[in-house]
C-alpha cells in the first residue's frame, strides 16, 4: 500500500510554461509544482476562496451530483507520476461505499484540486512523488524576497565546486520559473548529498 501524506495548496504561480499549483506537504519545507491549464487554475482559485457564481461550473455540478446521491468526496489522492504526468483519484464514500470500500474514480490532478478546494477535503500525495518532485520552499521564498540563496542559506552550501555550481543553476532555474529544470538539478544535488 502506498504511503500518502497530506498537503495544502501553498500558492499558485504563473510561469512561461503555464500556471503551477504549488502543493506543500504538512510539516515539510517542500513545494510540489503541478502545472494546470488556465481554466483549471481559475476553478482552483474560485474553490479556494469560497466564491460562488450565479451558475455552477463543472466542478460544482459534479459535487451537486454527488450530494444528490448521498455521496461525499472524502479526499483526493495524487498517487502516481509517470513520464512527468501526475495521476490522481477521487475517494468517494456514502450509501453503498463505506470508508473501507470507497468508490475510486480517476481524475486529472487539476480537477481533483478544484474539487478538493470546494469541499475542503484532504489532498494526499504519495511520498515517492514528494521525494521525486519536492523543491525546498526556501528556494521559492528567497527568490520572492530577492535574497541570494547561497548567501542567505549557508546550510545549502558545500565545499564541493560541483555542488556550488549546481546551487547557482538551481537558483537561476527557480528565478526563471523553470521548475522541471529545477527538479532535475535538485535530483543531482540529492545524489551528491547521498554520496557523502
Amino acid at each position: 500500500m502506498q504511503k500518502m501524506l497530506p498537503v495544502e495548496i501553498w500558492t499558485i504561480v504563473q510561469t512561461r510554461e503555464g500556471n503551477a499549483v504549488l502543493l506543500k506537504p504538512l510539516h515539510k519545507n517542500l513545494a510540489i509544482p503541478i502545472f494546470v491549464g488556465r481554466n483549471e487554475v481559475h476553478s482552483v482559485i474560485i474553490g479556494a476562496n469560497g466564491l460562488s457564481l450565479s451558475r455552477p461550473l463543472t466542478h460544482d455540478l459534479f459535487l451537486n451530483l454527488l450530494d444528490s446521491q448521498n455521496l461525499i468526496l472524502d479526499r483526493v489522492e495524487i498517487f502516481d507520476l509517470k513520464n512527468n504526468i501526475f495521476y490522481s483519484q477521487l475517494i468517494i464514500i456514502g450509501e453503498k461505499y463505506p470508508r473501507d470500500n470507497p468508490l475510486i474514480m480517476e481524475s486529472r490532478p487539476s480537477d481533483a484540486l478544484g474539487l478538493a478546494t470546494r469541499k475542503k477535503c484532504p489532498i494526499m500525495v504519495n511520498t515517492d512523488i514528494i521525494k521525486k518532485t519536492g523543491i525546498q520552499i526556501e528556494l521559492f521564498l528567497d527568490i520572492l524576497s530577492g535574497k541570494d540563496i547561497l548567501s542567505s542559506n549557508k546550510s545549502l552550501m558545500n565545499d564541493s565546486e560541483k555542488r556550488y555550481k549546481l546551487m547557482k543553476q538551481l537558483n537561476k532555474a527557480v528565478e526563471n520559473e523553470e521548475y522541471e529544470k529545477a527538479a532535475e538539478i535538485r535530483d543531482a544535488l540529492k545524489e551528491i548529498d547521498e554520496a557523502r
